[in-house]
């Protein structure tokens, strides 16, 4: 009995993944496309302005490419953490269509755009049409919030350059496993080799899930002649991407670019004194009773979900009221405290937090169906399970409707409504018209309270994002606070830039130099916590000032609690603040300066000592 059991384990998990609905006529999905754009359109008009962190990260997405359009290089001539692509590109775009924001604002729409369709295409695949609508409209709500973390101008346009070529080689390997017409294995590997000079992450992730496709395609036609264009193709697309690092790493030796430019490689200064509390802070840990309530939670919400759905095989006749409790379940949650146990009870129930482990649970079926050689759907959920589980693990504890995970999170969010939908669907009747419109009844209400949950935990915030900060390189709108302390920065760098002098800004405010079409006095743009190395790297550094000393310090009460040491020349960097209070005496103020993380932007200004 388990043998024959076991036997017909593969067609029950085959059944089991395919919903079972009749796909949607080609002008359907053509439609649903057309909707998806419109709701992006629209999304992109209503929050136009407010994306970029003018204080934190976002500002050297901006500076970064500007300085590269004006012939500095790369690494050498100004400090960046990530690969190479992102700033290229876009100073590319700079050089085409002038150094402005609304550059990066087409740019990141085009990126988000082309995500949001491949999620949509690759969701197609493995959901009902409407379940793919909703993941693909769910997953944009997250891209166009305000803060640094958005596909727009977010706070690396390597992870939204990563994520988007990920999504692009793992359509590319499904279709590949598939043996689907076209040349879908070079071009993974050449979308793979753009996402590690994107993001390294992004592009490990993407090399790895492709060699496990090439050995499963062998595998399940038994033969090793088809691990050899997999390998030529990944082999020349890796050593081409090496060879461009070694263009930008030349003529400095790799140990010293690594430690002046890549501080959250393995084995830098930051990664050794900060690194593992970073790590921890973005959600890349694993303990026992987190991990232990992320999975009970999820499966409680999965439950919940199906029975919902046997409850509306009862009443059918009361569908209808179904919308409508959603609907007045999340305007309580609109009307509540932020951080009442209303809305996190909401996102709780439309976006969990550990949706990574159903990602976890697909990964493993379809490992195990490769390796028994078992129902070809399972089998072409595979690299979409792998790439999933490979991108996602670098935040699998915190994923969340903003932070990290934005960029990490696509994947494991389809895998998760993978689960959703059987959750959904196996409670409800056989008969495809009735089962059509219960099914349909409940996607909608998820929805619509994931809509409704995004405007609160987020977008309902847009209200105080209406004060401008206009200049010659484009307009953001921020708060009250933050617009008039950028323009004070903005009016002090423009005045010493007009009398041939150069303000340093300190810990970070790139976005300051950017808007005020100037540059930073030293390569390094920005000093948050492992940036500067001590001994040899901190001692050059100080040198530098002296050989160019800046007409201006600002020192703002940025604060770095995310690395576990929140105040620049008292937590960290302490040599550099003693160097500068030797040389330089406090002039003058913008704010009341107080080093409080709820505390408005304010900043000392240090003029030189006579």
């Amino acid at each position: 009995m388990i043998r024959s059991t076991l036997a017909s384990l593969p067609g029950q998990l085959e059944s089991w993944v395919d919903p079972r609905l009749p796909e949607s006529r080609p002008h359907i999905v053509w439609i649903r496309r057309g909707l998806l754009l419109a709701l992006l359109c629209a999304l992109y008009a209503w929050t136009w302005g407010v994306w970029p962190d003018l204080v934190v990260d976002c500002g050297r997405e901006m500076y970064v490419p500007a300085e590269l359009a004006a012939g500095r290089r790369l690494y050498h001539d100004v400090w960046y953490p990530y690969g190479p692509l992102a700033p290229v590109l876009n100073s590319w775009l700079f050089r085409l269509f002038g150094v402005h924001l609304n550059v990066l604002y087409v740019a990141g729409f085009a990126s988000t755009s082309a995500t949001v369709l491949l999620l949509h295409a690759i969701a197609s695949r493995f959901v009902a049409s409407g379940a793919a609508f909703t993941v693909a409209a769910g997953y944009s709500l997250q891209l166009f919030q305000p803060y640094l973390f958005n596909g727009i101008v977010p706070y690396s346009y390597g992870a939204t350059y990563g994520s988007l070529l990920t999504l692009c080689c793992t359509l590319l390997l499904i279709r590949y496993l598939g043996s689907e017409p076209g040349p879908n294995l070079p071009l993974a590997a050449g979308a793979a080799a753009l996402a590690l000079l994107a993001k390294h992450e992004f592009g490990l992730a993407c090399f790895f899930v492709f060699c496990l496709t090439a050995c499963a395609k062998a595998w399940g036609a038994r033969s090793r002649a088809l691990l050899l264009p997999p390998f030529l193709w990944g082999a020349s697309a890796l050593l081409a991407t090496l060879a461009v690092f070694a263009v930008y790493i030349q003529p400095s030796s790799f140990g010293h670019f690594i430690e002046t430019n890549w501080m959250s490689f393995p084995g830098t200064h930051f990664m050794r004194v900060y690194g593992k509390y970073w790590i921890q802070a973005v959600g890349l840990r694993i303990e026992p009773v987190e991990t232990l309530l992320l999975v009970s939670s999820t499966a409680i919400v999965l439950a919940a979900w199906a029975a919902a759905a046997f409850w509306l095989r009862r009443w059918a006749q009361w569908t209808f009221l179904i919308p409508a409790v959603a609907v007045l379940y999340t305007l309580l949650a609109n009307k509540s405290d932020p951080y009442s146990g209303v809305l996190l009870l909401a996102h709780q129930f439309f976006y969990p937090r550990g949706m990574f482990y159903p990602a976890l649970l697909m990964c493993a079926l379809a490992a195990w169906a490769v390796w028994k050689r078992g129902p070809s759907r399972l089998i072409s959920f595979a690299p979409l399970a792998w790439m999933a589980v490979a991108a996602g693990f670098r935040v699998l504890s915190r994923f969340k409707w903003s932070g990290y995970s934005v960029y990490y999170s696509p994947l494991v969010f389809l895998c998760f409504f993978v689960l959703l939908e059987r959750a959904m669907l196996l409670p409800l009747p056989g008969r495809q018209l009735r089962r059509r419109m219960l099914f349909g009844s409940l996607i909608f209400t998820y929805g619509l309270g994931l809509a409704i949950f995004a405007w609160k935990d987020r977008y309902s915030t847009l209200e105080h994002f209406v004060y401008p900060v206009r200049t010659i390189r484009g307009e953001v709108r921020t708060t009250a606070s933050r617009a008039d302390f950028t323009n004070q920065v903005i009016r002090l760098i423009q005045s010493a830039k007009a009398q041939g002098q150069s303000v340093l800004l300190l810990p970070e405010f790139t976005g300051a130099y950017f808007l005020a079409s100037a540059s930073a006095p030293n390569r390094f743009f920005v000093l948050t916590p492992g940036v500067l190395s001590p001994g040899a790297v901190t001692s050059d550094y100080l040198r530098d000032l002296e050989r160019n000393p800046p007409a201006l310090i600002v020192l703002t009460n940025r604060p770095s609690h995310e690395y576990g040491v929140p105040y620049f020349g008292i937590d960290y960097d302490q040599e550099v603040l003693a160097w500068i209070e030797r040389h330089y005496f406090v002039a003058g103020h913008i704010g009341r300066f107080v080093r409080n993380p709820k505390a408005p932007p304010a900043a000392l200004l240090y003029r030189p000592r006579p």
